[in-house]
């Protein structure tokens, strides 16, 4: 919890998520406890089912947040990396089965060729999944995050924001410098009234996923 989205601060009052599945009515709440640093708070949500679920979060006397979440299933491309381990044995049965043929080796690389085949397009499709998600997720982390108590941004609905910095929408800049910006703003500006947010390396490539989207 951060006054005016730059310096951090506790609260006397409880920090609540709420959590509902859209169009189903099962909610869920849980109160965040008080860390070690001043400002940070800790809890665990466990969502009874998949589905979409809309999570807000009350941060004391402040103003609450909303952000809307997909919790999914487990599914072959959440385990990716299973198939890879995966892909050998798989090209081996095919070479094994073409051999039986009198292919030879011919049969076990085609059988790899086939194993190689399925990963690309299960990559494929995990990728433009994954592009999807985090252009979404980047845009909820410029709401939680604070951002937008000093930016505004058209696809970010706010109710206040103290517009002290720049407008984001269209915002245009080289990824590398916005990922230094992002992990420690004073080493590139010393001045600068940008807090350290102590994103994480995910959060900063989400945001700008988000920033510099079509």
């Amino acid at each position: 919890i951060r006054q005016h989205g730059v310096h951090p601060v506790a609260v006397e009052e409880p920090v609540t998520i709420e959590a509902r599945r859209l169009g189903h009515g099962e909610r869920v709440v849980a109160e965040a406890a008080a860390t070690d640093k001043v400002g940070y708070y800790r809890t665990e949500v466990r969502l009874p089912s998949a589905g979409e679920w809309q999570f807000t979060i009350t941060p004391g006397w402040f103003p609450p947040s909303v952000v809307t979440a997909q919790a999914v299933e487990s599914s072959p491309l959440a385990g990716l990396p299973r198939w890879w381990v995966a892909l050998p044995a798989l090209a081996l049965a095919l070479g094994a089965a073409a051999n039986r043929r009198r292919m030879g080796w011919r049969g076990l690389a085609a059988g790899a060729g086939v194993a190689a085949l399925v990963a690309l397009v299960l990559w494929v499709r995990g990728g433009t999944v994954q592009a999807a998600d985090t252009v979404r997720y980047g845009a909820e982390l410029f709401a939680v995050k604070g951002c937008v108590s000093c930016h505004r941004h058209a696809d970010v609905d706010v109710e206040w924001s103290t517009e002290i910095g720049p407008t984001l929408t269209a915002y245009s800049m080289d990824a590398e410098w916005l990922r230094q910006w992002l992990a420690e703003p004073a080493a590139l500006r010393p001045n600068t009234m940008m807090p350290d947010l102590e994103l994480a390396p995910h959060e900063i490539e989400a945001l700008i996923a988000f920033l510099q989207a079509d």
